[in-house]
């Protein structure tokens, strides 16, 4: 009998010093460790810097550049400038950026007046200011956001300097 409990704590103990280090590893990456037969769930939280919202991670950054500068910069952190897809993200993503004018990534570039989003979603809601967009002098073709107080949507010169917002998947 002694035996048969010396030979289970043996046991327990070489388990527990492999499982720890596996469960300390994935204590870092965010995950919980179950039993075998389960699925390991990942943490659903976003980078440092980026903040959660509708199961999707955004980052405001202030720095006043183009639409395709931001565009490039969003794409170093394996992100797009955000797609908004319903009013309560479009007023959520409107105080990420402080209520500053800020890009987005909504462009009619590519033809006037079909406005797509950079990230390839459906572009299935707007929030356009009255008279917007109005391709003033030809040339606005990027969307910006926290235009005016009635923070709407503005088509706006793509060269202009603003802020940004990206967005990717957690």
């Amino acid at each position: 009998m002694k035996m048969l409990a010396v030979s289970v704590l043996v046991t327990a103990m070489m388990a527990l010093t492999t499982v720890l280090p596996e469960a300390e590893a994935a204590a870092v990456r965010g995950q919980t460790i179950q039993p075998k037969d389960h699925v390991v769930k990942r943490s659903i939280l976003c980078e440092f810097g980026w903040s959660l919202y509708g199961g999707r991670c955004f980052r405001y950054f202030p720095g006043a550049t183009s639409w395709a500068v931001a565009e490039r910069s969003c794409l170093t952190f394996n992100s797009n400038l955000a797609s908004v897809h319903d009013k309560d993200e479009d007023h959520w993503i409107q105080r990420l950026a402080g209520l500053n004018a800020a890009w987005i990534g909504g462009s009619d570039a590519q033809q006037e007046g079909f406005w797509f989003w950079s990230d390839g979603t459906p572009f299935n809601y707007v929030n356009w200011c009255g008279g917007e967009p109005n391709n003033l002098r030809g040339s606005q073709h990027c969307l910006q956001i926290n235009w005016t107080d009635n923070k709407c949507w503005d088509d706006e010169n793509c060269n202009v300097g603003r802020g940004f917002v990206c967005v990717r998947k957690r």
